[in-house]
């Protein structure tokens, strides 16, 4: 994120999975004036996120105690331990007889939070949510439309899962039907590189981030996120 800060700056940052802050600071180090919007359905990470903007004299942070989905409601939020920060909403990506630790948490689509806007300043919309990103796009989809953010998300290895690959077929449909270009992020996020299917990783942990940029930008932009 520092390469497109540094071509053009940064107005809004929305953290769909704030775990323990790593976005967070890595968003404020690179700009303190960046406005931060985060996301977490985790009490024991909202907390510790809570201290982190206190110890480091943070503003413009809005933190929300939610997860995010297509819909609103109450969901199971399973987790191997009461301190695990792999928690998920996905019932493919930790089922109940997996799950050591379960909570109920409220969710809210992301266009009921924030109010769609059409393209006035440069939003990226960061999406790390162990399985559950198509529920969190959807749920987003007019602020998607209007806003056009640069989209960075993980997508797990399917571990030839269907369910899972399904979701990995989906979520890449429903970008490209908005115009995005999917590009994966190299373990070092030094350089990017055009994909045409987010399902080709049956298992490797260092190939899971990608990021998706409107053709709304400029190619300047696009050649200066390439060059390493």
């Amino acid at each position: 994120m520092n390469k497109v800060n540094n071509k053009k700056k940064i107005d809004l940052f929305i953290d769909i999975g704030v775990n323990i802050g790593q976005s967070f600071i890595k968003i404020k180090s690179i700009d303190r004036d960046v406005e931060y919007i985060g996301f977490e359905p985790s009490i024991a990470c909202i907390s510790y996120v809570h201290k982190l903007r206190k110890v480091n004299n943070l503003d413009k942070v809005t933190l929300f105690p939610i997860g995010l989905s297509d819909s609103i409601g109450m969901l199971k939020l399973r987790a191997y331990g009461d301190s695990d920060t792999r928690a998920s909403l996905s019932i493919d990506q930790i089922n109940d007889n997996q799950a050591t630790f379960t909570t109920i948490v409220p969710v809210f689509n992301l266009d009921y939070i924030i109010k769609p806007f059409e393209k006035e300043k440069l939003v990226v919309l960061k999406i790390d949510v162990e399985g559950y990103e198509f529920n969190v796009l959807k749920g987003g989809i007019e602020l998607i439309k209007g806003a056009k953010p640069i989209i960075l998300f993980e997508v797990l290895p399917h571990h030839n899962n269907e369910n899972k690959i399904k979701r990995s077929t989906e979520i890449y449909e429903f970008l490209t039907s908005l115009n995005y270009t999917v590009y994966h992020l190299d373990q070092n996020r030094s350089q990017i590189n055009k994909v045409q299917s987010l399902t080709y990783n049956p298992s490797n942990y260092q190939m899971t981030d990608f990021i998706a940029i409107n053709s709304y930008f400029d190619n300047e932009l696009l050649d200066n996120l390439i060059t390493a």
